[in-house]
C-alpha cells in the first residue's frame, strides 16, 4: 500500500453517465486519461459504468506515489468501488458523504 499525493480531483454529482464521462474529461488532464487508455466508449463501456446508477456522485483522481507502507491487506478484506472506507453501498447509493 503506498501513501500518495492527489494531484488532480474530480468531485461531482452527475445525472447521466454521458455526464460523468464530461466531468471526468473536464477535471483530469488529457495526458493522463490517454496514458490509461480512458475515453469516451471505454468508460461508457466498462462494466463499473455500466452498473452504476444514473445518477451518482463521480469521484476519480490522479496522484503521484510518495511511499511504500509495506502493509498487508488485512485478512478477507476485499476492495470495493468505494475504496477502502467502510460505508455501505447503500450509503453511496443514496449520494451521501461520509463526515470527518
Amino acid at each position: 500500500m503506498w501513501t500518495a499525493r492527489i494531484t488532480n480531483l474530480v468531485t461531482a454529482p452527475y445525472v447521466s453517465h454521458e455526464e460523468a464521462w464530461e466531468l471526468l474529461r473536464q477535471g483530469l488532464p488529457k495526458v493522463i486519461l490517454q496514458s490509461e487508455g480512458v475515453h469516451r466508449r471505454s468508460y461508457l463501456s466498462q462494466p463499473d459504468t455500466r452498473r452504476a446508477p444514473n445518477r451518482g456522485w463521480l469521484l476519480a483522481w490522479e496522484g503521484v506515489p510518495i511511499r511504500w507502507l509495506d502493509l498487508p491487506r488485512p485478512h478477507g478484506f476485499r476492495f470495493r468501488p468505494n475504496g477502502w472506507g467502510k460505508v455501505s453501498d447503500e450509503y453511496v447509493s443514496a449520494g451521501r458523504r461520509p463526515m470527518g
